[in-house]
């Protein structure tokens, strides 16, 4: 036999054909890692809406967070004397507060609605069967 063929496993090979063998396997192993496979993309697709998700709800605490902080802002601004506010059971745009009225003398938790287009505090500027009204709306 010529010397361009070699004994491989009791039958004889070209050297062309066996190093060409040999250069797609190791392109092969090499471009593996690179290939998209479908359960790559399924995992991919997975974290992408896990990553929604969690853009979701970090966009949703954030918008309550600032309706709370421009009720907390409206609500002070509508007090006689907003240092000495004590706000409790703060939610969204209800809660309670206590605050000094004019007098100088706490009045005792009193129900609020307030945003910054409207403050209501129950039996001060909303009668009590109008502000119930408006807090089973705005509160519940």
């Amino acid at each position: 036999m010529p010397e361009k063929y070699i004994n491989f496993e009791g039958g004889f090979v070209n050297k062309r054909t066996l190093i060409l063998l040999g250069v797609a396997c190791l392109i092969f192993v090499l471009a593996v890692p690179f290939m998209d496979h479908e359960g790559n993309e399924r995992v991919a697709s997975e974290k992408a809406a896990e990553q929604a998700q969690r853009d979701a709800k970090k966009a949703e605490l954030s918008h309550r967070v600032a309706i709370q902080t421009d009720s907390r802002i409206a609500l002070k601004n509508y007090l006689k004397d907003p240092d000495s506010a004590e706000i409790r059971n703060h939610n969204g745009n209800c809660g309670e507060v206590n605050s000094k009225n004019s007098f100088g003398g706490y009045s005792g938790f009193k129900r609020f609605i307030a945003s910054p287009a409207i403050v209501a505090i129950e039996g001060e500027n909303m009668d009590s069967d109008e502000f119930q009204k408006a807090w089973d709306q705005a509160c519940k």
